[in-house]
């Protein structure tokens, strides 16, 4: 979506501790988006892998053309028992907001 804002947001995820890097959004992928009954779908089909980058492309359907924004798939970290679970918990992880704030404060 926007390489500063991409910086801006791994340089804060480094300071915190959550780590964050860059998935291609392809045209590919927000076609997959196109409904056949309405005019998106939120899921793409299974063969393209990357739901991550699936979300970003069904969101980027209500992005204004120039608007900066970044997709932080955080989904994952919703289910936090499982030899993944660095950051603790059985419950949500809460990753994302650590870098959020960081990011935020950084922009005072």
């Amino acid at each position: 979506s926007n390489d500063g804002l991409r910086d801006a947001l791994q340089d804060a995820g480094q300071r915190v501790g959550e780590l964050c890097w860059p998935l291609p959004l392809l045209p590919v992928h927000k076609e997959a988006m196109r409904g056949e009954v309405a005019d998106l779908k939120n899921i793409g089909p299974g063969t393209l892998g990357a739901g991550s980058t699936q979300g970003a492309a069904f969101l980027s359907y209500f992005v204004e053309e120039g608007q900066e924004w970044c997709h932080l798939d955080i989904a994952g970290t919703a289910w936090g028992t499982s030899s993944r679970d660095w950051a603790g918990g059985s419950l949500g992880t809460g990753i994302g907001t650590r870098l959020l704030m960081e990011y935020l404060e950084r922009r005072k």
